[in-house]
């Protein structure tokens, strides 16, 4: 047999959709990958996809026969993972319906929103979260304050953060009032909380972050918790963005199913962002038949139609109206009459009124 038609384990692990490449390096240097029952550590072990037998975690791997991506409108409060151990919700909980087992390119911290690529294609998902490719990402961030050109400087140029130097990013002020700033910021590396540890280092707490855009995949008519297969064409961008054009994949018989339709559970997004009208953003809802806003008034309990009416109730159950200038009706006598005085009330009421 050839060894062109051998691949290397990692790369087979990652065109399964097992995960990334380097996520699959280290998951074989752990010792949780086995080739025809043989545990494999070595990193530059080949297979072949049509005959070897790979097992991870003692389950056994097969090649997917569809390579899809979808984007995905990532609410605040959702994990960027398969699973969590505290039981916190994730993307997975938001996919789950779909049959494929993908999962996410990168990640949104836990109180970021937005857009967010997952895939059953591991080399793609290897090349878009590899620095060299620069696959740009672009955010909407609101700041407290009003940072001054000097500090925006910064940002652009780069911040010197505990991992490293940030790279050059483009940033550009949207919206600006006395007590906030809505910048923009366009990056090409994804560090842990990047933004939100750019802007403490210049002293302006990043409030909330929200990304539009991933690799010029956009979440325009995604609301928060939806998805969408991504179209022929933005495929064909996308993987031509990390240079794998060679390898773009058809359309999924279910991508061709949707159409592009968004696919999953609505929900509300955490306020307006720039450019966006209050109408816009509020959540839409399913429309009541025969029109009309619904009625929440809780209905009155019927009566039996046999039932007699209450002495001093109407037969719907209610007091009847009072003629006007008519005096109240009360179980201890007549109402006090206008313009007579206390002390001549009860003489007429008779010893021991008060």
């Amino acid at each position: 047999m050839s060894g062109e038609e051998n691949i290397r384990l990692q790369k087979f692990l990652a065109q399964a959709g097992i995960a990334s490449r380097r996520h699959a390096e280290t998951m074989i240097v752990e010792g949780r990958v086995e080739v025809d029952g043989v545990v494999v550590t070595e990193l530059g072990t080949r297979i072949d996809p049509r005959t070897s037998r790979v097992k991870v975690n003692g389950r056994a791997v097969g090649k997917t026969s569809e390579r899809v991506t979808v984007i995905l409108n990532k609410p605040a409060g959702v994990l960027s993972t398969m699973k969590d151990p505290e039981g916190r919700r994730t993307v997975r909980d938001i996919v789950e319906s779909e049959p494929f087992r993908m999962v996410p390119i990168g990640r949104l911290d836990f109180a970021s929103e937005g857009a967010l690529l997952l895939t059953t294609d591991g080399e793609l998902a290897h090349h878009l979260m590899h620095p060299s490719y620069k696959a740009p990402k672009v955010y909407v961030v609101k700041v407290g304050g009003q940072p001054s050109d000097a500090k925006l400087d910064q940002l652009r140029k780069g911040v010197r953060l505990e991992d490293g130097r940030t790279r050059p990013a483009v940033i550009d002020v949207v919206k600006q009032d006395e007590t906030h700033t809505w910048l923009e910021f366009v990056l090409t590396e994804g560090k842990n909380r990047q933004i939100r540890r750019m802007c403490d280092a210049i002293g302006h707490r990043a409030f909330r972050v929200y990304r539009t855009e991933f690799a010029g995949v956009s979440v325009d008519g995604l609301r928060p918790g939806q998805f969408r297969y991504l179209t022929a064409a933005e495929l064909a961008r996308l993987y031509e963005t990390v240079s794998l054009s060679e390898i773009v994949p058809p359309l999924s018989a279910r991508a061709i199913e949707l159409g592009g339709k968004p696919e999953g559970a609505a929900e509300r997004r955490k306020g307006i962002l720039p450019g966006e009208s209050r109408s816009e953003h509020r959540m839409e809802t399913k429309p009541r038949a025969g029109g009309g806003r619904p009625n929440t008034r809780r209905k009155a309990r019927a009566q039996p139609k046999d039932e007699a009416a209450k002495p001093g109730r109407s037969s719907k159950g209610r007091a009847p109206p009072r003629s006007k200038g008519g005096p109240k009706p009360t179980e201890t006598g007549p109402r006090k009459p206008v313009g007579v005085k206390p002390s001549d009330y009860r003489k007429q009421r008779g010893p021991g009124s008060r």
